[in-house]
């Protein structure tokens, strides 16, 4: 017999025979009542997991000849197998789980909402403390480059470190089932800033402090098409000195070219631990009110976003120049 995902079509609070699920083509399924009942009584085995029904719970479904389920398993967790697999086979090494793999890879699914639990149904912890070194790591990686380097006697490599002096939230906007997202590097399973953040940040520097609009391109702006308006980005590629630091498009003053500056991932020290944080929208009716039938009040619940920051860590940034 097929198994199948399937939610609760029906809003219900508490499991009930009549329940109606339904499966990603909106097909409908009803409960095949002698399976999971007796005089109109929950099986006491089947009673983890119903318990704490909502009417956004998923579950396996087994469906019969009848087209009715007879079995339902409780999703408490979105994990593929081989990541199941692999948690269970080191779970003498649970405490230094990679946090990439437990955020991007392991969901928990409790009350109807994603849960931040580890492998064991915990709260997540931050499972490093300051005998992990990850500066080793960076020292590792940066004598690994300076070796290639050397060989190829092509770029020339500058460094700098930097100490957070506040919450560092880096990757809000990558998709997650969390609400927000982190970067965290899938090797390692530490918060890293990505090369193309830190390129995009001193780009966009570059763009804001020297290439700015002036009032008149501004007004001419306004009897232009949204083709045709200036930007900053198109003034920079009218500058060679832009286009040869950052790379340009065919359509910049030196063609298509790729920048003369490489820039690397940073990696924080041991002193990083992770700490949460939250947004609290107070007014959560009122923006999702497309219509604007819904006015901001007082007497609207706030509704908290809990997200992951990086804290007390010192970042080694390193950047190549070109060699010419």
């Amino acid at each position: 017999m097929p198994e199948i995902i399937v939610y609760s079509k029906t809003n219900n609070e508490k499991f009930n025979p009549n329940i109606i699920f339904s499966d990603i083509k909106g097909n409908t399924y009803a409960l095949e009542k002698n399976h999971f009942y007796i005089a109109e009584k929950l099986k006491p085995e089947l009673k983890k997991g119903f318990e704490t029904y909502s009417s956004e719970s998923i579950f396996v479904a087994t469906i019969n000849d009848n087209s009715k389920i007879s079995h339902l398993t409780f999703i408490e967790k979105r994990i593929s197998p081989k990541v199941d697999k692999f948690i269970k086979n080191n779970h003498q090494n649970s405490a230094k789980q990679n946090y990439a793999l437990i955020i991007n890879k392991v969901a928990n699914f409790v009350m109807s909402k994603f849960s931040l639990l580890n492998s064991q149904g915990s709260e997540l912890e931050w499972p490093y403390d300051n005998e992990t070194h990850f500066s080793a790591l960076i020292k590792k990686q940066q004598l690994e480059l300076n070796n290639k380097l050397i060989c190829s006697n092509t770029y020339l490599p500058l460094s700098c470190s930097l100490t957070l002096i506040n919450r560092l939230a880096i990757g809000l906007g990558n998709e997650s089932i969390y609400e927000t997202g982190i970067f965290f590097h899938p090797i390692y399973g530490i918060p890293y800033i990505p090369a193309s953040s830190i390129k995009g940040v001193v780009r966009n520097y570059f763009l804001d402090r020297y290439f700015q609009l002036t009032d008149k391109e501004i007004n001419e702006n306004n009897e232009r098409a949204d083709k045709d308006k200036i930007t900053p980005e198109k003034k920079a590629f009218h500058d060679a000195g832009f286009c040869f630091l950052f790379g340009a498009d065919k359509d910049s003053i030196t063609g298509a070219r790729q920048g003369a500056i490489v820039f690397m991932d940073s990696f924080p020290d041991e002193n990083l631990n992770i700490e949460p944080d939250i947004v609290n929208p107070h007014y959560k009716n009122y923006y999702d009110d497309i219509e604007g039938n819904t006015p901001p009040g007082d007497w609207m619940n706030p509704v908290p976003i809990i997200f992951l920051t990086a804290t007390g860590a010192t970042f080694e940034f390193t950047i190549l120049g070109k060699k010419y």
